[in-house]
């Protein structure tokens, strides 16, 4: 298993897949989303995300917009037109902790 440290608040762990299947893993560490991809290049390889907690999340309330961390709800002033822009804004903040992983769809996580 091979841990790595993206930042402060993200971890993530490299669990090889011939002890568990993703859905008796995720089922295991109760995770919130099981995501899977395959790789184009590795043939039958392909990859499996968990995750098992959220750092924050940014939700919409009428047209207010919040980010939700660690219990606490934070309103977040804007100059974009709706929810996406605040995502693209927030990921753009976080663009060199980028770890890559093949999504043949075009994502990158």
């Amino acid at each position: 298993m091979d841990v790595k440290t993206v930042s402060e608040s993200i971890m993530i762990k490299e669990i090889h897949g011939e002890r568990f299947t993703p859905f008796s893993l995720s089922n295991k560490l109760r995770a919130k989303i099981l995501l899977e991809s395959a790789s184009f290049e590795q043939g039958r390889g392909r990859y499996s995300f968990l995750l098992i907690k959220e750092a924050f999340s940014v939700f919409q309330r009428e047209d207010e917009i919040f980010l939700q961390m660690d219990g606490e709800e934070l309103s977040i002033e804007s100059q974009g037109r709706d929810i996406l822009d605040v995502l693209l804004s927030i990921a753009e903040e976080h663009r060199d902790k980028q770890v890559h992983f093949p999504f043949p769809a075009g994502g990158e996580i």
